[in-house]
């Protein structure tokens, strides 16, 4: 009898450069919000606002995570129409890095950034997957 997986969700980010960038502009809402309430002395509408539209982009961006299904890891991202899928079969290698890997496909490579105790539980479980052909390079 076929063991059912139990979905497992790791978080990620893009590759460094992305990240940075979103992160700044993420924080620069806060440093925002932060100096037109110091400005104004007062609680005002305007930080609130920018406030809460940086809590938002803090929320967007940990969203990002990836799914192991039953055949499939799915990479959530952002937008959910960049959403992909990757069935675990096509895996020709993943390369691991200190805080990250990449996926390697035939035709597509995907970057991804983790802490080092995700890194770790994400490689153990991918290597553990009854469908996974490929090989594990790296640390």
């Amino acid at each position: 009898m076929k063991e059912k997986l139990i979905k497992k969700a790791y978080r990620w980010q893009p590759e460094i450069a992305t990240s940075l960038i979103y992160w700044s502009l993420t924080f620069t809402l806060f440093f925002i919000a932060l100096i037109v309430q110091l400005e104004l002395i007062k609680l005002n509408i305007y930080s609130i606002l920018i406030g809460l539209v940086f809590i938002f982009f803090v929320w967007l961006g940990l969203r990002r995570i990836i799914v192991i299904e039953d055949n499939d890891l799915i990479i959530k991202t952002i937008l959910k129409k960049n959403e992909r899928k990757i069935p675990v079969q096509s895996i020709k290698e993943l390369s691991v890095g200190t805080y990250g890997l990449t996926i390697e496909q035939e035709l597509l490579n995907e970057s991804l950034l983790m802490t080092p105790k995700t890194l770790d539980m994400f490689i153990r479980d991918v290597k553990a997957h009854e469908q996974f052909k490929g090989i594990v390079k790296g640390i």
